[in-house]
């Protein structure tokens, strides 16, 4: 009896621990509270590493993955979005951080310290994709200061990656849309040959206004701080307005 109990118990752990080592890990990023690996939620689902709403919002995203297995879409469906992104840490990722499609329109809420960042060696990725046609208008969440709601969005300068931070990317429909910022403060650094918000090599963009804030931009190498990359064919006009604004080219 004692040898059969021995054996059962031992059966048991054996399958208590196959089942722990496949079961799905946590990604580390929650979606008004559910991580992301639950698969679904309210407005929004999750596969094949990326989260894509499905709803106008609003939604709160937070947490930290730093290996590129989360990253932010919106369905075709969706015209207008509020998000929130809240001590959000995303690093590893592969083609963007955040992506619009064309006639899409985010209104992107920053709170606490917020980081994207194309680490890997893939190129063509943008932190922040913002494609021609689309908007993203940038903004700090109600009650905190500037410095109390940072973005930072950082394209990888070397490996030919032609992708601005906030904005186009090389051999994706090239140019840049409309981007407004009008407060929290706003680090971006540009890939190669490409602006830190704007346009990638070779691309343009629609329009870009800073109405607050504070921004920080660095161009890649022959990139823009603000505005185009090397090669841009053309650009539009950039109204600067009040903020302030730190820009330094590539």
């Amino acid at each position: 009896m004692k040898h059969k109990t021995f054996v059962r118990n031992v059966v048991c752990a054996f399958v208590a621990a196959a089942f722990s080592l496949f079961a799905k890990a946590d990604a580390g990023v929650t979606v008004d509270g559910v991580d992301v690996s639950a698969g679904s939620g309210t407005g929004w689902a999750y596969e094949a590493n990326t989260v894509t709403f499905t709803g106008a919002g609003p939604f709160v995203v937070s947490g930290q993955n730093t290996s590129g297995q989360v990253r932010l879409a919106f369905a075709d469906a969706v015209t207008e979005a509020e998000l929130t992104v809240s001590n959000l840490v995303l690093t590893g990722v592969s083609e963007y951080g955040i992506a619009l499609k064309d006639g899409q329109t985010l209104n992107l809420t920053v709170a606490g310290d917020n980081r994207i960042e194309n680490t890997s060696s893939s190129t063509y990725t943008a932190p922040v994709w913002v494609p021609k046609g689309a908007t993203l208008v940038i903004d700090k969440a109600a009650g905190l200061m500037d410095e109390e709601a940072t973005l930072k969005a950082k394209a990888n300068v070397y490996y030919y990656n032609y992708a601005a931070a906030i904005g186009g990317i090389y051999e994706k429909g090239y140019d840049c849309g409309t981007v407004v910022i009008r407060g929290g403060t706003i680090e971006a650094q540009g890939g190669y040959d490409s602006a830190g918000i704007g346009s990638p090599y070779y691309g343009g963009f629609e329009s870009i206004r800073i109405e607050g804030g504070v921004v920080n931009a660095t161009g890649g190498y022959y990139g823009a701080g603000i505005g185009g990359g090397y090669y841009a064919f053309y650009s539009s006009y950039s109204a600067l307005t009040t903020g302030r604004v730190e820009m330094l080219g590539g």
